[in-house]
């Protein structure tokens, strides 16, 4: 079983770009409360259709074009150090 199940998510940096059906909906509210439910309802439903936009949300700081091979290594080194602190599951 998942150890993530009966957890509650923070979905406020998430960023929706529509593409979703009443389906979809349905599927991720379907063991909720109703107040949840319907609160989580209310925040998708503008994104049931057509897929929105592609690409990166403004201001989201991603570093896009062209950028040098010494660029790159230094931010893998950064994205590697920052991963190493992150608690893995097994982690007490």
């Amino acid at each position: 079983m998942n150890s993530f199940c009966d957890t509650e998510d923070d979905l406020s940096e998430v960023v929706f770009e529509g593409g979703l059906s009443q389906g979809d909906v349905d599927v991720f509210v379907k063991d909720l409360s109703d107040e949840k439910a319907n609160k989580l309802r209310s925040e998708l439903e503008p994104h049931i259709g057509p897929e929105g936009r592609k690409g990166l949300p403004e201001n989201c700081g991603a570093v896009t074009g062209k950028y040098t091979s010494e660029e790159a290594e230094r931010w893998i080194v950064e994205y590697e150090q920052a991963m190493s602190e992150v608690p893995m599951e097994n982690d007490s």
